[in-house]
């Protein structure tokens, strides 16, 4: 079986949000210990393709976009993954219910790039 670059990434995210929410620190207010998923796919020119809870992305310079989601994303674990080999993928919190990702390329300069982002919240 291949895993990809991304696949491992989110493996690893997962993994990690699931540890701590086992130690209580993450718990969900209902104490329950579940997990909201948040996910957009978007292409180089900023289209929101398909997600979940994913409500528009907006690209305010090149290689730069902010995603926003249905919900707060302000204590949320994200990962995000390009689709070539040649760009670095960045993922921030911008503000409350959105997300930041900037694309670069191997020198550091900022290049329009399709990307994935995963967003994994205490439910």
């Amino acid at each position: 079986m291949r895993v990809t670059a991304f696949g491992y990434v989110c493996a690893v995210a997962f993994a990690g949000l699931l540890a701590t929410a086992h130690t209580g620190a993450r718990a969900a207010a209902d104490k329950t210990l579940g997990m909201a998923l948040l996910s957009a796919v978007v292409d180089q020119n900023g289209n929101l393709l398909y997600g979940n809870g994913a409500v528009s992305v907006q690209k305010p310079d090149t290689g730069f976009y902010v995603i926003t989601f249905a919900r707060s994303v302000a204590n949320c674990t994200s990962v995000a993954s390009g689709n070539t080999d040649q760009t670095i993928i960045r993922v921030g919190i911008f503000a409350g219910d959105d997300e930041s990702v900037s694309a670069e390329d191997a020198a550091g300069k900022a290049k329009d790039a399709a990307f994935q982002l995963l967003v994994f919240c205490a439910k």
